[in-house]
């Protein structure tokens, strides 16, 4: 967490990825779940965990993003072990980059 806190403070962009239990789990068996979203609320500039392999594409582009804009900082990421172990048929690619087609005059 305090690499993270620096590199939000210094405006460096970074992009942090936590893995965190299985969802079906937390709060059942697993008696030592942290709660890694909201203690990384304060010091990042965006983050959030996530709940569907079918997003797992635009959320890491989000975060990228976020890190990148203006005032650079820390993003953050969570994926739960049994989000991360879905297979995902068809987006096997990154998704495209979306160029802005404007000309200035």
């Amino acid at each position: 967490m305090t690499g993270v806190a620096d590199a939000n403070l210094d405006k460096a962009p970074l992009v942090a990825i936590t893995g965190q239990g299985g969802s079906d789990r937390l709060h059942h068996e697993s008696h030592q779940g942290l709660d890694v979203v909201k203690m990384m609320e304060p010091i990042t500039k965006w983050n959030t965990s996530i709940s569907s392999p079918q997003t797992v594409s635009e959320m890491v582009r989000k975060a990228f993003k976020v890190a990148e804009a203006e005032k650079p900082g820390a993003t953050h990421l969570e994926l739960p072990e049994d989000i991360a172990k879905i297979e995902v048929a068809g987006n096997e690619y990154p998704l495209e980059i979306k160029k802005n087609n404007k000309t200035s005059t």
